[in-house]
């Protein structure tokens, strides 16, 4: 297993056959792998001194207009007779590609992720795994983060705010973000049933360490 390079990130990916995906994302950095964009700001803004990306293969032709399936057989994650099997297996059931293939055990979630990603032309971020600062969650209640399928959970070395969200791709919506929300916007993709999830837990903690802050038992840092 490989760790996040940001210390502040417990974030671990498997080795071996999904190296080449995740190098294609553009965290990897000297042997050094982010989970994310936001993990690699953090890195930054924590002193550490950013290397030169590391050589790596050229990368594949656009891809925002590929299926998901078609993007994992193009970098060898599955073969294409383990995509037909799973599109047959489509056929009988109302789950998505991805899902029957985390499902089945061929390939982990994060996988998904990073090939949605290429497939949104973004970075990505796994929702389900972030700490998210409660400055960020303070520029949107948990109504409108609801409502408008964005999570603000960290900020940039530049000021920005960082948003999970499934529209990352869409410039307009990202220019509706930032106009709701204030801040210039750095957005990065993340799957909407993980963000429904996502920003229950986000706000729900957010609460409890508010209210623990005010009663004494926790002390803010």
């Amino acid at each position: 297993m490989v760790k996040c390079a940001n210390p502040e990130c417990n974030h671990h990916r498997p080795t071996g056959f999904l190296d080449s995906l995740w190098a294609s994302t553009g965290f990897v950095n000297e042997g050094r792998w982010f989970c994310s964009n936001a993990c690699y700001e953090r890195f930054v803004e924590l002193g550490r001194e950013a290397e030169p990306e590391a050589e790596e293969e050229a990368p594949l032709d656009d891809m925002t207009n590929m299926r998901l399936g078609d993007i994992l057989v193009a970098y060898g994650i599955i073969g294409s007779d383990e995509l037909s099997s799973c599109l047959k297996g489509q056929e009988r059931s109302d789950k998505r590609v991805g899902q029957l293939l985390v499902e089945s055990g061929l390939i982990p979630r994060e996988a998904v992720l990073a090939a949605l990603s290429k497939q949104k032309g973004t970075p990505w971020v796994d929702v389900l795994m972030l700490s998210c600062k409660s400055s960020a969650l303070a520029l949107l209640s948990e109504e409108d983060a609801q409502r408008e399928r964005a999570l603000p959970f960290d900020w940039t070395s530049q000021g920005q705010v960082l948003v999970a969200t499934p529209d990352a791709g869409d410039p307009s919506r990202v220019a509706e973000l930032e106009k709701k929300i204030g801040h210039p916007v750095k957005a990065v993709f993340a799957p909407e049933e993980d963000l429904v999830i996502a920003v229950r837990q986000a706000y729900s903690t957010d609460r409890l360490f508010d209210e623990g802050a005010e009663s004494g038992r926790v002390s803010p840092t």
